[in-house]
């Protein structure tokens, strides 16, 4: 079994594409395919665990497995935007002073980075 693409232009410009599960056998000595679902309107997370089933159907015990997969740690925002949300809600940017650069005093940087400062990850 397999998923099979075709694709297709059309008269119009756009380009069609039909997506099947197929089954290749072999009878008279000739190799025949038979469609055995209609994939062109599946979601396409649909297709792709399709797709992974299939490329893994010795052994589905390995999908389960987290022995391939690296994990590292992204930028975190969450903190930060709690931060500038309760002081948005507090009213805070008002009273801090929202003008541009030009007009804060010398050497204080933007409301926003004061909230963002205590939460900044140390640089590496």
């Amino acid at each position: 079994m397999h998923v099979a693409r075709a694709r297709w232009p059309s008269s119009n410009g756009k380009t069609y594409e039909s997506i099947y599960l197929r089954e290749s056998f072999r009878q008279d000595g000739k190799v025949k395919k038979r469609d055995i679902a209609n994939l062109t309107h599946c979601d396409p997370a649909e297709i792709a665990a399709i797709e992974l089933a299939l490329k893994h159907k010795g052994d589905l015990s390995a999908l389960a497995s987290l022995d391939g997969v690296h994990l590292h740690e992204g930028a975190s925002v969450g903190a930060v935007w709690v931060a500038a949300e309760v002081a948005r809600r507090l009213g805070l940017p008002q009273a801090l002073g929202t003008t541009s650069p030009a007009n804060w005093p010398s050497g204080k940087s933007s409301p926003a980075s004061w909230i963002k400062a205590p939460v900044s990850p140390p640089s590496a």
